[in-house]
């Protein structure tokens, strides 16, 4: 078996700054990643969407996934309601934890079930490392300026990682859950250059990325 990780990573409906966010990933060791629109993912045949180990989403649709899209988007809602069942492992990274707001499937898959929200720009955040574990392997407590969420905490059934004591921000951070057969991976972080371009940030995005794929990590 290969040790390399194939990960896909979906975009869509949200503005990003492209060459600062890909660069993350190519900086991280044994890990090929696939950037693509949700339409080229959910468009794309079975046995090419099931070829990824990690399905790392980044997008912000707001719309529900239903029947009735274009014919090069496939069957979006069938495509979609199929995570978890697969095995592969789900990363539901930044603001793609906001997506699909009245979808009951996506706050199931991020065990968040009021999404609402606030966002403040530019914040100072001190984040805790509160338990041991793989992901948070090589980070210690570190501060970084990033967009926060005021949101409701994660639920039961996930196991919280990462947290913050900052009053504009959700408690909860970084957090891991199962959902059908696969495990997930929840971030909040990851805003701009002020995220892509901190140790602990990456650190953390890549250890995330090897933990899920159940392959041997940095």
């Amino acid at each position: 078996m290969s040790d390399i990780v194939k990960i896909a990573v979906i975009v869509g409906e949200h503005p990003y700054d492209v060459p600062g966010f890909q660069n993350v990933f190519s900086q991280m060791r044994d890990i090929e990643c696939y950037f693509q629109n949700m339409q080229e993912f959910t468009g794309s045949e079975e046995k090419t969407r099931n070829w990824y180990d990690v399905l790392l989403f980044y997008n912000y649709h707001l719309t529900t996934p239903s029947d009735g899209n274009p014919w090069f988007a496939g069957d979006v809602k069938t495509v979609m309601e199929s995570l978890g069942y697969t095995g592969q492992g789900i990363f539901i990274l930044h603001h793609a934890v906001l997506a699909y707001p009245d979808w009951g499937k996506w706050s199931d898959i991020c065990g968040i079930q009021n999404r609402r929200f606030k966002f403040h720009d530019i914040q100072a955040v001190n984040y805790e490392i509160v338990k041991h574990h793989p992901i948070t392997e090589g980070v210690d407590d570190f501060s970084m300026i990033d967009e926060t969420y005021e949101m409701e905490p994660t639920g039961d059934g996930s196991d919280v990682l990462v947290t913050t004591d900052h009053p504009l921000s959700a408690k909860t951070i970084l957090w891991t859950r199962t959902y059908k057969k696969s495990d997930v991976v929840c971030y909040l972080s990851g805003h701009d250059d002020s995220a892509y371009n901190d140790y602990n940030f990456r650190r953390l995005t890549e250890n995330a990325v090897k933990w899920l794929s159940g392959k041997p990590r940095a």
